[in-house]
């Protein structure tokens, strides 16, 4: 397996219209109503977990249609924030950041230099089967969008799509084009997404079913 992943960092946003609430610890104390997409997606597992293992007082409001409705949502002072990704952010809502509009709240996944400060679920969980958890619930994101390929293909074609791929995200011109549109490009080495895979396939069962409820 090889891939690219463009950042997809969950993390949590509160537009200035909800004061009070400018840290993580302050939703431990204060409730935080977010926009959520979808009972099956990151916007609304993502929270559930935070709930669960960290003691937040989060109140998920669904039915939206997408992350756009969301957007509104929180520019209109219906909601206080949501689950998004720091390329969509930056991408999207860019002048959120500019205008400091938002305030991050606590991230997850790969530690990026942009939110250095901010705090990361995986740094504030208490055991080693929470971490677990953390890491199971998250592993879509970890993988960001990977390039696969089907089964028992020879090894040197594999190899040679290893390579191109490789070379297309060195290229100056991609990733210009990618910089004109906004998408970081961060490339994950094979290896490392096939590490994510196996560990994510190895959680006790015992973890699987606990985190069964956030879904």
């Amino acid at each position: 397996m090889t891939g690219v992943q463009t950042c997809a960092l969950p993390i949590f946003i509160v537009a200035h219209r909800n004061p009070g609430i400018a840290s993580i610890e302050d939703v431990k104390q204060r409730e935080l109503i977010i926009g959520s997409v979808g009972a099956g997606g990151i916007t609304n597992i993502f929270p559930k977990m935070l709930n669960d293992l960290l003691g937040l007082k989060i109140r998920i409001v669904g039915g939206y249609q997408g992350g756009n409705d969301v957007v509104l949502a929180i520019e209109r002072g219906e909601v206080g924030g949501r689950v998004m990704s720091w390329s969509t952010l930056k991408a999207s809502k860019n002048d959120w950041l500019a205008e400091r509009k938002v305030n991050i709240l606590i991230a997850a996944g790969a530690k990026q230099p942009d939110l250095q400060g901010v705090p990361r679920i995986e740094e504030l969980v208490k055991s080693e089967d929470e971490l677990r958890i953390v890491d199971l619930v998250n592993s879509g994101d970890a993988l960001g969008r990977p390039f696969v390929a089907p089964p028992n293909i020879p090894p040197e074609r594999l190899a040679a799509l290893r390579e191109a791929f490789n070379r297309m995200v060195a290229d100056p011109e991609f990733r210009k084009d990618a910089a004109t549109v906004k998408v970081d490009v961060d490339p994950t080495p094979h290896d490392e997404l096939q590490r994510v895979v196996q560990r994510t396939l190895s959680t006790p069962k015992a973890l699987v079913e606990r985190a069964r409820k956030y879904f």
